[in-house]
């Protein structure tokens, strides 16, 4: 199962933390029904051997769209693993728990079905983390429609990467569209704007208490 990782490098004069934001992604499903991420105990300190591998890993990860770092030439010393999740109200309704993937999908979808356009979204949010074909289609006809289709990159669209099952599929502006579910921490400022912008939808979250699920 594909891992994606956040991280966020900050620098001091000796040692350099690192904060690692770990979520399981793999294929989506319907309900957003996640993986339970699993942490281990405390890790010795890296060794040159292991920051040299680490320093591979994070140049392949800056790769990704999703990737978020400060002071990129920063040399880790050290890694926090943490995990985020949020309590999502929508007119009344709470969605307890999800992780920002499934926070952004449901703001998404309560915005378009309450009438606000995708393109409108798309003011807010990047225009590359949705994908859309003309028409009202199903889930098996989208999916054969998207695997013919090119990303503005040119490469093709990979299933995992979006949420393609048939329940979160969403229709707006003559298209079928859905939604990427890779979304870091740095999107939340701006999933907050767009909730602001439609305050007639009663849409609000805040960090969801710690504690068993």
């Amino acid at each position: 199962m594909p891992i994606i990782g956040e991280l966020i490098a900050g620098g001091v004069p000796e040692h350099v933390r690192m904060n690692w934001e770990w979520e399981f992604c793999g294929f989506s499903s319907p309900g957003d029904r996640f993986q339970e991420p699993c942490s281990r105990g405390g890790t010795a300190p890296l060794g040159d051997e292991h920051i040299s591998r680490f320093h591979i890993l994070a140049a392949q990860l800056t790769e990704g769209p999703d990737f978020l770092a400060t002071q990129p030439d920063a040399r880790p010393r050290s890694v926090v693993l943490s995990w985020t999740r949020y309590d999502l109200q929508i007119d009344g309704t709470l969605y307890p728990k999800l992780y920002k993937r499934g926070l952004v999908l449901k703001v998404v979808r309560a915005l378009v079905e309450q009438g606000v356009s995708v393109l409108k979204i798309q003011e807010v949010l990047p225009p590359r983390k949705f994908v859309g074909v003309p028409g009202k289609l199903a889930g098996n006809d989208f999916r054969t429609a998207v695997s013919e289709m090119q990303t503005p990159n040119g490469a093709a669209y990979d299933p995992r990467r979006y949420y393609f099952d048939d329940a979160d599929l969403f229709f707006s502006d003559g298209k079928t569209w859905a939604l990427s579910n890779q979304w870091s921490i740095k999107y939340i400022p701006d999933l907050d704007q767009l909730i602001l912008e439609y305050p007639e939808a009663k849409i609000s979250h805040s960090i969801a208490a710690q504690g068993p699920d």
